[in-house]
C-alpha cells in the first residue's frame, strides 16, 4: 500500500480526444507526488484488441508531447491504468485504474 510519499496518479489527459496520424499530442498525469523524475507506466488496449497491454516507462515527468506515428493502428485507444515509480527498472507497484481514450484518425 502506497504510503504519503509514494507517487500516485489519479489521472491522465490528453489535450486532444482525436489526433491525426503523425500529428503531436500532449499527455498530462495528475496525482499526489509527482514531478519530472517521475517514470510512469501505463496499461492500455490497442483498438480491437480484447486484452491489455503495458509500455514500460511510458513517459518521465507529468507533462510530455507525443507525436502520432504513421503506422499507429487507426481506432480508439484506451488507458485503463497507470504506476508511477522514482526508479526506472522497478514495474513492482499495483496499477491505478485509470480512464482515458484517445482516438488516431488517418
Amino acid at each position: 500500500m502506497p504510503t504519503a510519499v509514494d507517487p500516485s496518479v489519479n489521472n491522465v489527459a490528453f489535450n486532444s480526444i482525436t489526433v491525426r496520424r503523425g500529428a503531436v499530442f500532449t499527455t498530462t498525469l495528475t496525482g499526489a507526488n509527482l514531478n519530472a523524475e517521475i517514470y510512469f507506466d501505463v496499461r492500455f488496449r490497442a483498438p480491437g484488441a480484447t486484452s491489455d497491454e503495458v509500455a514500460l516507462n511510458w513517459q518521465q515527468g507529468t507533462i510530455r508531447n507525443r507525436t502520432i506515428d504513421s503506422t499507429t493502428l487507426l481506432g480508439l485507444w484506451r488507458v485503463t491504468g497507470v504506476r508511477a515509480h522514482r526508479d526506472p527498472n522497478d514495474h513492482s507497484a499495483a496499477f491505478i485504474p485509470v480512464s482515458a481514450s484517445l482516438t488516431v484518425v488517418p
